[in-house]
């Protein structure tokens, strides 16, 4: 009998001096989080940190984290620990408060369904960083630096996961120039090649119709320049559809000696002007001394 009540007086003095801390994680350790990944990110933050506590003997700091990984747990993920519910030395008090600021703007503008497990985990290191920097604390150097890494590694991950993305600069026009002999529509090994890059470019845009015109200079009669242009048209429609394009996706024009690039006067040979029009959405014209067919691709 008077042993049994030394067991129960000791008992009591121990329930007084920890206050009845450490039980929540023997509460949390074999939860199932529920909710958003940001929700189960916390959770397993919290368990793992009140884990750690409970280990050490730390049971009140153990019943805190275990607290916050059941609302994680059941889909209520907890704010950031206010800055004015920790007791802070003065001059942590600044870098807490940024830290806390940090991880708001973060929170506010969504990050947390973006970057969910970065956001949980700095959201951890900004809690355990303030929690062991309290003034009831504070004698645990690595510890502290080890939730400050913590918190500054996963924020700016967080954050660059998070950061407006750069509009994509509209492409730039390209010209693809097919060039042909004096009085030729055949098409030489370099032409092939640039077809091949312009029926690449407008299937990647999806273009729906393809104009392809053909021009001449001023040598030759109206009536002969005319049947040429068209010929140079038909001439690179042809082999767009050996590469795929469908053939009711072409129109063809010939332009014969209007519309001239370089302006001449009657019977001038003008390479410029001996082509046939490809672009996405509009091109150039290129001088290098020959002909050109140049394909307009209307989306």
């Amino acid at each position: 009998m008077f042993r049994g009540w030394k067991v129960a007086a000791s008992l009591a003095v121990v329930l007084a001096v920890t206050g009845c801390y450490g039980y929540k994680y023997n509460q949390v350790k074999g939860m199932t989080a529920s909710g958003s990944a940001f929700d189960k990110a916390l959770f397993t933050e919290y368990q793992n940190e009140s884990k750690s506590e409970f280990l050490q003997g730390n049971n009140q700091s153990s019943d805190l984290w275990a607290e916050k990984a059941s609302q994680a747990a059941a889909g209520k993920a907890p704010q950031p620990t206010a800055v004015s519910d920790w007791q802070l030395p003065s001059a942590i008090g600044t870098e807490v408060t940024s830290m806390r600021q940090r991880l708001m703007t973060l929170l506010d503008k969504g990050c947390q369904n973006t970057a969910p497990v970065e956001m949980a985990k700095a959201q951890m290191g900004y809690d355990c960083f303030a929690e062991q920097t309290r003034v009831q604390e504070n004698f645990q150097p690595d510890d502290i630096a080890a939730c400050r890494t913590k918190f500054l590694t996963n924020i700016a991950k967080a954050e660059k996961s998070c950061a407006p993305k750069k509009a994509e600069a509209p492409m730039k026009p390209k010209d693809f120039l097919v060039f042909f002999d004096w009085d030729k529509y055949n098409l030489t090994p370099d032409a092939l090649k640039i077809i091949s890059d312009a029926v690449t470019a407008a299937k990647a845009a999806g273009a729906k119709t393809i104009k392809v015109t053909g021009f001449t200079d001023t040598s030759g009669s109206p009536a002969y320049n005319q049947a040429l242009s068209e010929r140079r048209a038909q001439s690179v429609a042809a082999q767009m559809i050996k590469l795929g394009i469908p053939a009711t996706s072409i129109v063809t024009l010939g332009r014969g000696q209007n519309d001239l690039l370089v302006p001449t006067a009657d019977n001038v040979r003008e390479a410029q002007n001996r082509r046939a029009s490809i672009g996405f959405p509009s091109v150039g014209a290129s001088s290098d001394g020959r002909q050109f067919v140049h394909i307009d691709v209307v989306n």
